[in-house]
């Protein structure tokens, strides 16, 4: 009987230590299949890119260097060279394609980095890297800031625009003001930022954004206009273009026209000084003038634009009726017979001009035409 017993007893230990054994031996099977499978998978991707990589956000997973290269050529690089920068002035858009930048990418250079990307590591950080972490590179993308310039100095030609003044128009009499318009520029500083945030923002849709644009203000605005409502002073002149004599020929009408168009529309703001031979010029052929007489040395003598001082003697007495101040004027050496002795005119080119100051707090506007044998010059400002 206790040999019996003793038998079980060693019977017992012997199969516990066969069941640790064929545990052991199981879970040995079982390691060594895990690190020959894990090591097939390792080995499996010594010639391609490993799992979980990805190149601006392109799975490269699997891949061989050149797959790698069209793939990343075709859904990304192509496709920012296509891309489009719309960049809107109003309804009118400018288009920048990244084409016109001259671009690079070092494509080549990162493609190499995702297929080199965990080769040098161990065994076990290999099996880590393969199976749980994830890994973006980015493509620096190069481009020539020189074409930006260029860019944006052939738009700013065509969005440049000068301000234009607040204006004021006449009907029988009736005053009209014409608004003002803001003159603007391109602001290449701010629109250059603003193009190479975009640029690097790497987003592959076409972009549309407004330019960054300066508006420049008028010096005289339709609100500062708005002061004039009435006439405040006029006068008027005869001539004859009938060749009665030397002072009344069709030439001289032409000059006595041409000089008081000039003048018409004029509009001089608080402070302002008119300038006969600023607002005339000089009178040439080419804008039409003829020759008829004029006074030089105490005689009358053909000259170009003979009679014209008949227009600045009438705008003389006009201004001196309305009480603004004549700062520069000189009378001819002779009788003229649009003026009493003493309140003619004379005008020279570059060597005698006639001036006057509006010393109103209200801007003032000069109407003037010589028509039907009559040089008229009427001042509009506020009624006071």
């Amino acid at each position: 009987m206790n040999n019996k017993i003793i038998n079980y007893k060693k019977l017992t230990k012997k199969n516990l230590t066969n069941t640790n054994i064929i545990i052991i031996s199981l879970l040995l099977f079982i390691f060594i299949g895990f690190v020959t499978y894990q090591y097939l998978k390792i080995k499996k991707f010594d010639n391609l890119i490993y799992p979980k990589v990805s190149i601006e956000g392109i799975n490269v997973s699997g891949k061989t260097k050149k797959e790698a290269s069209k793939l990343i050529n075709e859904n990304y690089c192509n496709k920012l060279l296509n891309k489009k920068i719309n960049l809107k002035d109003g309804n009118k858009i400018y288009t920048l394609k990244y084409s016109q930048l001259n671009p690079s990418t070092n494509i080549n250079k990162v493609i190499d980095n995702a297929f080199n990307y965990g080769k040098n590591l161990s065994y076990i950080k290999k099996y880590y890297l393969i199976n749980h972490k994830e890994k973006n590179f980015k493509l620096d993308f190069k481009y020539d800031e020189k074409n930006i310039d260029s860019f944006l100095s052939k738009i700013s030609k065509s969005i440049k625009s000068n301000p234009k003044d607040a204006s004021v128009t006449l009907n029988k009499g009736k005053i009209k003001i014409i608004n003002e318009q803001n003159g603007k520029t391109l602001n290449k500083e701010k629109s250059r930022e603003k193009i190479i945030a975009l640029i690097t923002s790497k987003n592959l849709n076409n972009i549309t954004k407004p330019l960054v644009i300066n508006e420049t203000k008028p010096r005289i605005t339709a609100d500062k206009l708005s002061e004039i409502d009435t006439k405040i002073a006029t006068h008027s002149t005869n001539y004859k273009d009938d060749g009665s004599d030397s002072e009344s020929t069709p030439e001289r009408a032409t000059n006595l026209k041409l000089a008081a168009k000039a003048i018409n529309g004029t509009l001089l703001m608080p402070a302002d000084i008119f300038s006969f031979n600023n607002i005339v010029g000089n009178t040439t052929a080419d804008k039409g003038y003829k020759n008829a007489p004029i006074i030089v040395n105490n005689q009358f003598v053909p000259g170009m634009g003979g009679g014209i001082c008949q227009v600045s003697t009438t705008l003389f007495t006009a201004v001196d009726k309305a009480n603004l101040e004549s700062i520069e004027r000189i009378s001819h050496s002779l009788p003229v017979y649009y003026a009493k002795k003493g309140r003619d005119v004379a005008i020279a080119f570059g060597s005698i001009d006639y001036k006057f100051k509006n010393t109103y707090s209200y801007p003032i506007y000069i109407e003037s035409y010589a028509k039907n044998g009559k040089v008229v010059v009427n001042i509009y400002s506020k009624k006071k």
